[in-house]
Formats: C-alpha cells, structure tokens, sequence
C-alpha cells in the first residue's frame, strides 16, 4: 500500500477516532486500490490516479456491487481524505 495512505490510516489511530470508522476507512481504500490494481495489472501509484478513475470505481459500486448511495459517498470522501 501507498505510504500517503499507510500515513494516514495511522494517523486516524493517534486522533482517537473509533475502531468502526478506522476499519471502514481502512476498507474503503483496500477496496479501491484492489480494484485499481486489477484494472491496471500493476501496484497503485497514487499519481496515475485520474477523474476517469474514480468515476469508473464509482460506477462499479453502484452497478455490480450494489452499494448505497451513502456507501459511495463516504468512500469517495475517505479516499479525498487520505490523498491529501
């Protein structure tokens, strides 16, 4: 995983935020990157990410994974959270 990302799951653990939100955070972006890297057949470099990407990630949720709207969004506004 991405240390930006290793970065930021560690850093929801010294801010005292509740195990439920660190494992649907840490689950929103494993869900992401195994996506990204069966996608693109190679490790997620977080610069290679693009708008196409995260739009074609959405679409799947909604479509084949049948997540709720909120779901989306929550794992959208995890992922903007830890690339910053």
């Amino acid at each position: 995983m991405d240390d930006p990302v290793s970065g930021y799951l560690a850093h929801l653990i010294t801010q005292s935020v509740s195990l439920a939100t660190q494992r649907a955070s840490r689950s929103d972006i494993m869900h992401f990157c195994t996506w990204w890297e069966t996608k693109h057949q190679q490790p997620l470099d977080l610069c290679q990410v693009v708008d196409r990407d995260l739009r074609d990630w959405k679409q799947q949720r909604q479509h084949v994974d049948g997540a709720a709207p909120a779901t989306i969004n929550r794992n959208l506004s995890t992922l903007r959270r830890s690339w910053r």
